[in-house]
């Protein structure tokens, strides 16, 4: 989830070279380990990257829980500032929620990360 605003005027700002492209907000997910049993703690990391030219405003970076992982309290961090949330959803699962309180600058990101038991 993420707003762009219009550019405005820069002087003595430093341009990338080339054209300059608005893209998407990258995001990607991994996970500490591909093998866990039950009752094993795993490190979830999301990060993210603004591609476009421009700040993108009001990103939020949110995951939902598969049933079978119990988040871990006081492990949600963040590489920028931010707001963490937690909700139930419809179907009962446990969601993540990042809310980013500045703009991710051009060509920038950051990461969030916690921890889940496997139950």
């Amino acid at each position: 989830i993420a707003r762009l605003e219009q550019s405005k005027e820069q002087v003595g700002v430093e341009l990338p070279d080339g054209p300059c492209v608005d893209e998407p907000l990258e995001v990607c997910k991994s996970v500490s380990t591909d093998k866990a049993q039950i009752g094993d703690t795993v490190t979830f990391t999301i990060k993210y990257k603004n591609g476009s030219c421009q700040a993108i405003h009001d990103v939020a970076i949110a995951d939902s829980l598969a049933s079978r992982f119990e988040y871990v309290p006081g492990t949600a961090k963040s590489t920028r500032e931010a707001i963490f949330v937690t909700t139930t959803n419809e179907a009962g699962s446990l969601v993540l929620r990042w809310e980013i309180k500045d703009p991710v600058p051009a060509k920038q990101g950051g990461e969030v990360t916690f921890q889940a038991r496997v139950r």
